[in-house]
């Protein structure tokens, strides 16, 4: 959890004024690791849905503005992985950006906000990040076998504890 804590996914969870937002991003999270079905009803788990819905959030104008605009900018260097030769650019870009007015800020992002969703093929996503193999009924077949394997280590681990203490009872010669 601590490695966690400050990081994006924890901002956005911890944000008292994006309550909507923590609900679809926690659902959307355990959708994604299979731990529930899908977020809008008891329909099947629609990995094209969940990019679409990710996509949706992280592409809003006003996280777009948070990012590259708020005062911990180590965000956006974390997000890009720009090289330190680049760095000088991306605070250039911030500093032409961020300084300007408000309702030009806030075209540039819904610009930016527009070009970033039309450049996302959604189905390439899914197939990077496997989204397709995530089932929560395999998850749970394979927990399940991997309790029951648990379970035959331990009855084995008990036979052998029993015949290393007959072992120790045999006399020795």
């Amino acid at each position: 959890w601590r490695k966690l804590e400050g990081g994006l996914i924890h901002k956005a969870l911890s944000d008292p004024e994006k309550v909507t937002r923590r609900e679809t991003l926690v659902q959307l999270l355990a959708q994604a690791l299979g731990l529930t079905g899908s977020s809008n009803s008891t329909d099947s788990y629609d990995p094209e849905a969940l990019v679409g819905e990710m996509e949706n959030i992280l592409f809003m104008p006003k996280v777009l503005e948070y990012l590259t605009c708020n005062d911990e900018q180590d965000d956006l260097q974390k997000i890009l992985a720009i090289p330190a030769a680049q760095k000088a650019q991306l605070n250039g870009y911030r500093a032409a950006v961020c300084n300007t007015t408000t309702k030009v800020r806030k075209e540039h992002f819904q610009e930016l906000a527009d070009k970033l969703k039309s450049q996302v093929d959604i189905q390439k996503i899914v197939e990077k990040l496997k989204l397709n193999e995530v089932n929560s009924t395999a998850v749970q077949q394979h927990l399940r076998a991997l309790l029951e394997d648990l379970i035959e280590v331990e009855k084995i681990l008990k036979d052998v504890d029993a015949l290393s203490g007959l072992a120790r009872l045999l006399p020795k010669g």
